[in-house]
């Protein structure tokens, strides 16, 4: 498991599909930010998603020229996010040399 209920996570990377889908994928969600609420189990062989708070919309082609489709995710695999946890922060600068 790569997040926690309620841990701020960026997509670094999209399920695999068809190869052009797949790169449209790319194109919109990595690097999107959302809040993960729960963990949904899913059926035999489906991957675990989180619920988001936040829906993403994406936009994929509807096929053979006839215009697009308009989709809101409202899960996201746990596999393609990475959680953003705190950095550690020094008050001081460790390679300055104290005078």
């Amino acid at each position: 498991m790569n997040c926690k209920p309620g841990d701020l996570a960026c997509v670094v990377r999209v399920p695999q599909s068809e190869p052009h889908i797949e790169a449209i994928l790319r194109e919109q969600l990595i690097g999107k930010f959302v809040r993960v609420v729960r963990l949904t189990v899913g059926s035999e062989g489906a991957l675990d998603a989180w619920k988001i708070l936040e829906p993403v919309r994406i936009t994929l082609p509807a096929g053979r020229g006839t215009g697009t489709m308009i989709i809101d995710l409202f899960g996201i695999e746990d596999s393609v996010l990475q959680p953003v946890r705190g950095v550690p922060v020094h008050d001081e600068q460790l390679d300055e040399v104290p005078a």
